[in-house]
């Protein structure tokens, strides 16, 4: 029996190497993020023992269920920046990547339609660097009264903004194909981070340009509906929670679009640039801009489709009538039949509400295939209110073994997404 256990962050650049060469391993991705408000689920310290495993053909019924729980809770405070503790050696870290905690982001694009420092040229880009004459050339003719003809080498640099960690990461999305009405979303490799799977944001995989909708969890996130006019409205779900959408502003070639309801979500679509250029959400405070745009990548591409969660658990918890966070362990099964190959398994420790009180903690995955991802960690007074770490897996379907030890307040979690990974050359 093959076992993995995470190292540390030197190990990441080789993963990248291993990325990008096509030969995606099973070493894990050390990046992290940091979360605040409530958990996705709302159930972090909410005294729930355990959720049972949500498979990926009662997606709509489990987030219904999410639904209801989290209306109930009330949210949490902003907490600290992160300190990763591992077994008995506290290792003080920059939690990197997602739970992109956003603030109202300022716009993209200067009035001619170019990328912000981009130098105008009448050639067209040939890498995220290189200069364009226009964001893209087809912009002319886009507007926002109809979705965007997306290309495929078109591209978007996008900065995550995970402000409760003081540091912004910056990755190139690129469209790797348009077929059938669906544009699929890749990534360049060296900026792929395997907690964008737990976190939602910046989008990736299967993209409708009718919508600009996304999976998010259990459905897809309808972010958009066109004609794009200022009092235009619909009903979109975000990560289980409701709500209902307004175009409250429109000016030129942007539109600003509020979300309320159980969340609230505001965004901006630039309709040159074919793409959400801001984006906010309150409750799991998530967001990204982009920064630069343009056509004509060359280069390689991380393309992903079919993105689904595969299954979904929490740990154990106990309260007392006092409402004391007790201890405990559990174990469970669960069989994933995504018709998939490759997946990321992400594992986080969720201290919301419990950044006081010190804890030991361990979650163990067996995966069908016999691999072993096993990870300890240790949280002292001050610790983050949410430590995760995520690793690739080639051979998702089958039965996984996850195995919690709880000592100390906090509530444990573990995510499987699944897909269709493909390597492509532009």
């Amino acid at each position: 029996m093959a076992r993995r256990r995470a190292e540390w962050w030197i190990e990441d650049r080789a993963r990248r190497e291993e990325v990008s060469s096509g030969e995606l391993g099973t070493g894990p991705d050390r990046r992290g993020w940091n979360a605040s408000g409530r958990h996705p689920l709302d159930v972090a310290v909410g005294g729930t023992d355990f959720l049972p495993p949500v498979s990926h053909t009662s997606f709509s019924q489990a987030a219904r269920q999410v639904g209801s729980m989290r209306r109930a809770l009330t949210p949490r405070p902003l907490l600290h920046r992160p300190t990763l503790v591992r077994a008995t050696l506290v290792r003080a870290i920059l939690v990197a990547a997602f739970l992109v905690a956003p603030t109202l982001l300022i716009g993209c694009g200067d009035a001619d339609g170019r990328s912000p420092g981009t130098a105008a040229s009448s050639e067209s880009a040939t890498t995220p660097s290189a200069a364009t004459a226009h964001s893209v050339a087809a912009s002319d003719h886009r507007s926002l009264a109809a979705p965007p003809d997306l290309q495929v080498g078109e591209w978007w640099r996008v900065e995550v903004d995970p402000a409760l960690v003081g540091r912004t990461f910056e990755a190139t999305l690129v469209v790797a194909d348009v077929a059938g009405g669906t544009a699929t979303l890749g990534i360049v490799p060296d900026d792929f981070h395997h907690d964008f799977m737990i976190v939602h944001v910046p989008p990736l995989g299967d993209m409708d340009p009718a919508t600009m909708s996304w999976r998010v969890m259990w459905d897809d996130f309808e972010a958009l509906r066109f004609p794009l006019e200022e009092g235009s409205s619909w009903e979109a779900d975000f990560h289980g929670s409701d709500v209902v959408a307004q175009v409250t502003r429109v000016e030129g070639d942007r539109a600003w679009v509020t979300y309320t309801g159980d969340d609230r979500i505001d965004l901006v679509y630039d309709a040159r640039m074919g793409m959400i250029t801001e984006f906010q959400e309150e409750r799991l405070r998530l967001g990204f801009r982009v920064l630069e745009h343009g056509t004509g990548y060359a280069g390689p591409v991380r393309a992903m489709n079919r993105i689904q969660l595969g299954y979904m658990a929490m740990g154990p918890g106990e309260r007392s009538s006092e409402e004391v966070p007790g201890s405990g362990r559990s174990s469970s099964t669960f069989d994933v039949a995504s018709g998939s190959h490759d997946g990321t398994l992400s594992f986080a420790v969720w201290n919301l509400g419990a950044e006081d009180e010190p804890g030991r903690y361990r979650i163990v995955a067996t995966a069908p295939d016999g691999t072993v991802f096993d990870e300890t960690f240790e949280t002292e007074v001050g610790s983050p209110s949410v430590i995760p770490l995520s690793f690739p897996h080639r051979g998702v379907d089958g039965t996984w073994q996850i195995d919690f030890e709880r000592d100390g307040p906090a509530r444990l979690l573990v995510e499987l997404f699944t897909y269709d990974l493909e390597m492509v050359e532009l």
